[in-house]
């Protein structure tokens, strides 16, 4: 049996690379028969090991032939595109026992990332004083927001939701195309169910660090968030918004928190990254041969002191706080990813290019040369 299947698998292979030729006593010469008989010989063990591997590869003795690949077939498609590194911690209060074990620990983290993403930007929006649930006076603000890189429409959403009972106009900018097509397929989605829900709110595709290259439409839309008075009024603010996202700007920051106050005198909100004072000379050189990988430009990573200063070159010469969530950031997210990785790992997937970036948080988080703050800077 195995003898006739070595024959005509070769044969089959023969005939269809005559493209369907059947009659075979049309062939002008054996020799041509003979060569391509021979090809049909030689690649058909080659064809049928990398068939076995394809179909068999998870697979023992025994064992559906499937394994676990048909796991990818059941995996929902994501309901939330947020990204950035999140706020982990929970505000639950752990057990009260005499000693806190472990697990207790690790529960006091949020469990994905989803939750910690929106977890940040609430932290944001608290110390920036505008999500306070006692504050009465909401309602009769008018808040105007330029959000710069605001990913696949998550933030722009959860803004509207927190800020409901503000009257908000927003635009936000992102640079790239995927994620601002994808935004906005959401928001229309969003919509068409509440049409009056985002009547304020713009998205455009763009390169926020520099507001020079910005179109007539994106620049007329951006200049109308500034309030049409010599000054600010209390219950009238204008802010820049920008989540885990300056440190990418390049050439730098500075450009567009330079349009941000003199072109709209608006007050800064963000999470930033910031370079620990005591990082060592062979850290910094470390840190800033990553950072290029990471798509940062020289120089992106600033002491305090220095960004302070970078801040006050600006113009935002008002109070400037700086506040560090570093150990609910960086160790929290490496964590989560290695949970992820082994999840995926079960079904034959991974995490791709951020396991290099669970490296890098680790690293971040045991060694403290990198800082994650938030930042509130007024005019």
């Amino acid at each position: 049996m195995k003898t006739l299947f070595w024959i005509i698998c070769p044969a089959s292979i023969t005939i269809l690379m005559f493209k369907g030729h059947l009659f075979l006593w049309s062939w002008r010469t054996v020799g041509t028969y003979l060569t391509f008989w021979i090809a049909g010989l030689t690649s058909f063990p080659i064809l049928s090991i990398l068939l076995k591997k394809a179909t068999c590869r998870n697979s023992k003795k025994g064992e559906a032939i499937y394994g676990l690949d048909h796991g990818r077939l059941n995996l929902d498609l994501p309901t939330t595109m947020w990204m950035n590194m999140g706020y982990w911690k929970v505000r639950k209060p752990l057990p009260v026992t005499l000693f806190v074990s472990l697990m207790s620990i690790q529960k006091a983290e949020a469990s994905d990332l989803r939750h910690a993403s929106s977890a940040l930007l609430n932290e944001v929006l608290k110390s920036a004083g505008l999500l306070n649930s006692s504050d009465d006076s909401l309602s009769e603000r008018r808040i105007s927001i330029l959000d710069v890189g605001f990913g696949c429409g998550d933030q722009t959403m959860a803004l509207k939701d927190c800020l409901i009972e503000t009257r908000t106009t927003y635009v936000g900018i992102t640079n790239n195309q995927a994620q601002h097509a994808y935004a906005e397929q959401r928001i229309q989605k969003a919509c068409a169910v509440h049409p009056e829900s985002f009547e304020s709110y713009r998205l455009f595709c763009a390169d926020a660090a520099k507001p020079q290259s910005w179109n007539k439409r994106l620049m007329s839309e951006v200049l109308s968030l500034t309030v049409k008075k010599a000054a600010v009024t209390p219950d009238e603010e204008v802010w820049l918004l920008a989540l885990d996202t300056l440190y990418h700007f390049s050439p730098s920051r500075e450009p567009i928190l330079e349009f941000s106050v003199s072109k709209l005198k608006a007050s800064l909100m963000a999470f930033d990254l910031l370079l620990s004072d005591s990082a060592t000379p062979t850290s910094r050189l470390l840190l800033s041969i990553i950072a290029r990988f990471m798509g940062c430009p020289a120089g992106a990573f600033l002491t305090e002191a220095e960004y302070r200063h970078m801040l006050e070159n600006v113009g935002y010469k008002g109070d400037v706080i700086i506040r560090d969530i570093s150990e609910h950031c960086f160790g929290p997210l490496a964590r989560f990813l290695e949970r992820r990785e082994k999840e995926l790992a079960a079904i034959g997937l991974g995490i791709g290019p951020f396991r290099i970036a669970k490296w890098l948080f680790k690293w971040w988080a045991r060694s403290r040369i990198v800082r994650g703050v938030i930042v509130i800077a007024k005019i």
